[in-house]
């Protein structure tokens, strides 16, 4: 499996203008799983089933991806706030139960190791084991504890884990109202937004629908104005 990145895209050509560190890369997902911890689990096709087979590919490659080279990984639906390389080594919260994969980092300087284990699955399920104390249980996809507000932005072995309001303050439930519906033009800014917040989490999976319109009050619209104006800039008037 592989695919050619169309570098012909205009928004394309404008972002790289822009921003010198961007570098796109395609390889075959063959090789990348080649020898890996999770070789077994690609090949056994087990992943494939279901209507979320893509959501588990995504989660194989970007837990594998921290597992061998230690990077900042985000879904495309975290717009950020402020700058991130302060935080090393975490996973964020989504919210006083549970823990996410959107939003991580494992540093390089243990490459294949701590602080992340993926163990050889022996089901079609993908088993990720991130080291917490014996009383933090974990499950395939989501990590759950009833203790987890007492990890506020807690280390263990050097690894974080950041309070949900570090990178989802709106909870999912509210999503669609909180950021696409219209609000006075010189609205203030909304009591989430504070200073602990360093990205926000759209919940791309129940506002993918949603029509955004460059010249509307929606919050979702100010965000993008405010933190990503180059990306605006060049975004059609409905995007």
């Amino acid at each position: 499996m592989s695919g050619r990145i169309n570098t012909s895209l205009v928004t394309l050509k404008k972002l790289k203008e822009k921003y010198n560190n961007i570098h796109l890369i395609s390889f075959n997902l063959d090789n990348y799983m080649a020898k890996s911890p999770l070789k077994y689990w690609y090949h056994r096709n087990g992943w494939r089933d279901g209507p979320f087979h893509v959501s588990h590919l995504s989660d194989g490659l970007r837990f594998l991806t921290l597992h061998k080279y230690g990077v900042y990984f985000f879904d495309l639906d975290v717009i950020s706030v402020r700058p991130v390389t302060d935080l090393r080594n975490f996973v964020a919260a989504e919210s006083n139960d549970y823990l996410g994969s959107g939003v991580l980092h494992a540093d390089s300087k243990n490459p294949g190791n701590w602080p992340l284990k993926i163990l050889p699955p022996i089901t079609g399920k993908l088993n990720i084991d991130i080291i917490f104390p014996p009383k933090y249980s974990n499950s395939n996809f989501w990590h759950r504890s009833d203790d987890l507000l007492e990890m506020d932005y807690v280390s263990c072995h050097g690894f974080n884990v950041l309070h949900y309001s570090s990178f989802c303050p709106v909870d999912y439930s509210v999503a669609k109202k909180e950021f696409f519906i219209h609000r006075p033009a010189n609205q203030s800014v909304p009591a989430w937004l504070t200073d602990q917040v360093v990205g926000v989490h759209t919940w791309n999976k129940l506002t993918y629908n949603k029509p955004i319109y460059k010249n509307s009050t929606h919050r979702y619209t100010l965000l993008a104005r405010n933190h990503c104006p180059s990306i605006f800039a060049i975004a059609p008037e409905i995007f």
